[in-house]
């Protein structure tokens, strides 16, 4: 689990957690605790992010397509202009927007600004 969190910017799909053996009373019971904090519907916070973290990217990968964040690698990535920006191209005008490419089969939530911050 911590491994996955260093490589996710802190943030771990709930789905993820229980692939890799948790219960869902375990989850529960870390977010009652607050050692966990709930961000998005469908993701935790489970360690602080680093510097350089991008909190808000992977959010948005793992809330896009939680049902295929099984294991370690969710089958949603950065798609668009995030992307290219991400990659480190220059001179290109971004909207704004962290945009996703995912399974045709996912079922895509909306978060908000609030849910996590970079």
């Amino acid at each position: 689990m911590r491994e996955l969190a260093a490589r996710q910017a802190g943030l771990v799909a709930r789905s993820q957690a229980l692939a890799l053996g948790l219960t869902p009373s375990q989850l529960r019971a870390e977010v009652s605790a607050e050692r966990w904090l709930p961000a998005g519907r469908r993701s935790l916070v489970v360690r602080p992010c680093g510097r350089d973290d991008r909190p808000d990217l992977w959010l948005a990968v793992l809330e896009c397509a939680p049902q295929a964040a099984r294991g370690s690698a969710p089958r949603a990535a950065l798609g668009g202009v995030t992307s290219l920006h991400v990659a480190g191209l220059e001179g290109i005008a971004g909207d704004g927007l962290v945009h996703v490419c995912a399974p045709k089969s996912s079922h895509p939530v909306s978060t908000t600004s609030d849910d996590v911050s970079p």
